[in-house]
């Protein structure tokens, strides 16, 4: 059985200031991290974004940014990038051309390979009228509907959910009687511990490497203005 995974990083990020997939994590950008994350547990690699967003991270060769992993690394266009995620796991899921796939937000900094592989078995084994599962972690009562794994024929719920005004993951995740897998207690290094904030990103990083710093960019830019640019945003 083929499996994905499905990378969605088309959000605004406005709290952040900055595309969260661009934001460095310890020698990688984000997304860098988040596909060298998924390659060793999927068939292929699916990333979603805005078309904006799509240009910035495409800038180089997708070898280049999945350099080493073996894998194919796509880009799909979300279509509707203002409906949210549900938009571009529908989008995602139509792309790819596996039967699985595991979805995970590009803010994931604590994503490991075992916790992925351990989602995809489970759906692959949970066998519905012959086909695979949905398999949704829950943590201290919520569905982490962003961590999870999707049949491709999902896809289709997603877009009926969409048509019918509803843009909720979670409630793709119930129409779909996806497997509910609980777990005891969340934290902050679950894997799908994220952030939408400057404090929250380097209140993450500090869990890794207390001493971390972070430098951020500001530019200035309009009519009359000159263009100014600090230095790049930086953890290390």
């Amino acid at each position: 059985m083929k499996r994905a995974g499905i990378v969605l990083c088309g959000g605004r990020s406005q709290r952040m200031g900055r595309p969260k997939a661009l934001l460095p994590w310890f020698g990688r950008s984000m997304i860098e991290h988040v596909v060298a994350v998924l390659a060793p547990c999927v068939d292929e690699v699916v990333v979603v974004t805005s078309g904006e967003l799509g240009r910035l991270v495409f800038t180089t060769p997708v070898q280049a940014l999945a350099a080493g992993v073996r894998v194919a690394v796509r880009q799909v266009v979300d279509r509707e990038p203002d409906r949210g995620p549900l938009a571009a796991l529908r989008d995602g899921l139509a792309a790819t051309r596996a039967e699985l796939a595991f979805v995970t937000s590009t803010d994931a900094p604590f994503l490991v390979a075992t916790y992925v592989d351990a989602l995809l078995r489970a759906a692959a084994a949970y066998d519905r009228d012959g086909a695979p599962r949905a398999i949704v972690p829950r943590a201290d009562g919520f569905l982490q509907v962003l961590s999870a794994v999707y049949p491709r024929e999902a896809g289709r719920e997603a877009e009926a959910l969409l048509a019918a005004g509803i843009a909720s993951p979670v409630a793709l995740a119930l129409q779909i009687g996806a497997c509910v897998l609980e777990v005891a207690s969340s934290n902050e290094a679950a894997p799908w511990t994220g952030f939408n904030t400057p404090g929250e990103y380097l209140a993450l990083a500090r869990r890794l490497d207390p001493g971390t710093t972070a430098r951020v960019e500001w530019r200035i830019e309009g009519a009359g203005a000159s263009d100014e640019r600090a230095d790049a945003s930086t953890v290390r």
